[in-house]
């Protein structure tokens, strides 16, 4: 009889979340000022022309290179000329950060294969267009193959570092599922440690530990994100935006916006719009 395994069971507790999913049209001399990002991304473009630097190393994207940037990478680049680029935000919720960081310190091309490439496209194409349940599918198939790929480049040591304090950062999961389902609420750190079953001062050394961020610091990187999306897909005001993403007033908004993307919430809006 095999001998059970006495290695950490994380399929429970981990989750492949896709954030954002799109296909669009970048003009030509687009800029991409320097930024990093709590999430991977992916980035497959259809024609060459763009180019970026990640961390120290510069990246030409050519025609059908599936490109991945991990979790706080910074990254900066620019086009010259228009090209087509689809592309997917996504992180493993349920993995600490800093061990994410150190097992992919780098951004670097990901082998896919023709089917691959194709359905990557496909899906970029048709969501969030529609909300097609085979595209849907389709795209958590194809993550699903994109998540085993990335852990079969790591080295036996780096795959270690998944797992290391993992114990630790299970703990967090109440809290850190809280924040992601409700990011708009009111979200005290006695509160969420209190969903996590600690005191106040351990759950925020524990929190800042794995997550590299302060809980308040997580917390708006989160309605940031969420603010991203209602730029992008909705028409609603900046004033109602910054309400329904748990800001006290438009301009405390705009303040922290500002701070994580560069761009006041307006010119984000028309800047990147611009280049659907």
């Amino acid at each position: 009889m095999d001998k059970p395994s006495t290695a950490p069971f994380l399929a429970e507790s981990i989750q492949i979340r896709v954030l954002q999913c799109r296909h669009l049209r970048i003009p030509e001399k687009w800029v991409r000022h320097r930024s990093e990002a709590q999430y991977w991304k992916l980035y497959l473009n259809l024609e060459e022309g763009c180019g970026l630097w990640a961390g120290e190393r510069y990246f030409d994207l050519l025609p059908d290179q599936l490109f991945v940037l991990p979790p706080l990478v910074p990254q900066r680049g620019a086009c010259r000329k228009a090209v087509s680029h689809c592309f997917v935000h996504f992180d493993f919720f349920g993995l600490p950060l800093d061990s994410v960081q150190k097992a992919f310190p780098n951004a670097f091309f990901l082998s896919a294969n023709a089917r691959q490439r194709r359905e990557f496209i496909e899906v970029t194409k048709t969501l969030p267009a529609t909300s097609s349940l085979r595209a849907s599918l389709k795209l958590q198939r194809l993550m699903l193959e994109i998540a085993e790929q990335l852990l079969d480049s790591l080295s036996p040591d780096q795959l270690k570092t998944l797992t290391v304090h993992q114990s630790d950062f299970d703990r967090l999961i109440p809290a850190l599922e809280r924040i992601h389902q409700h990011p708009a609420e009111s979200l005290s750190n006695t509160a969420l440690a209190a969903l996590c079953h600690m005191s106040v001062n351990h759950f925020i050394r524990n929190f800042k530990a794995s997550m590299r961020q302060t809980p308040v610091e997580y917390i708006n990187h989160r309605r940031i994100h969420q603010a991203v999306n209602s730029l992008l897909y909705t028409d609603d005001t900046i004033d109602r935006i910054a309400e329904a993403c748990g800001f006290q007033n438009r301009y405390y908004f705009s303040r922290v916006f500002v701070r994580h993307t560069g761009l006041p919430p307006a010119t984000f809006r028309r800047e990147r719009k611009a280049c659907g």
